[in-house]
């Protein structure tokens, strides 16, 4: 009942203060606290911010919208998946939009949903993961996501955190 659709128009991102949010508990990690290059804490802040954005919809959408079809964002908003939406790169698809901008806003992020919904919210829902194993999973894809790219020392630590 609080979900609203998706608005292309108005659509933009994540909005600053949750984001603000997952940098602020980042930086409780462990694992940041005791790196010591600004690199590889800039790269944590990174991969989490990617991978907190990709899992919270799918954990929101598994919760709110899955028995619907509806991709549920992390702004409260949501998108019909069946039947899946358009591109936007289809012929005569700007025919669709009001205006240019709205057309290329599309554009830009619907093939980014419809790639969402099949490759990870689809099969994310199928696990059926507690509140508990969805936190390990965003932490563990981000330990192992990030591993390879930390200096020696990140990759060190890292290592130990991810296999505790």
């Amino acid at each position: 009942e609080h979900l609203r659709p998706l608005n292309v128009e108005t659509f933009s991102g994540p909005c600053r203060p949750d984001l603000i949010c997952v940098v602020e508990n980042t930086r409780d990690l462990m694992l940041f606290r005791r790196l010591t290059a600004k690199s590889d804490k800039t790269l944590i802040v990174r991969y989490v911010l990617s991978v907190d954005y990709v899992l919270s919809g799918a954990f929101l959408t598994e919760k709110l919208g899955l028995e619907e079809e509806m991709l549920v964002l992390n702004d409260a908003t949501f998108l019909k998946m069946k039947p899946l939406p358009m591109t936007g790169y289809e012929e005569n698809a700007r025919s669709h939009f009001k205006t240019k901008k709205e057309w290329e806003t599309y554009k830009a992020f619907m093939p980014l949903f419809i790639r969402k919904w099949s490759e990870v919210i689809v099969p994310y829902c199928e696990m059926r993961l507690s509140f508990t194993e969805y936190a390990l999973l965003k932490a563990l894809t981000v330990y192992q996501m990030v591993h390879y790219r930390l200096s020696e020392d990140g990759k060190t630590l890292c290592s130990q955190h991810r296999n505790m």
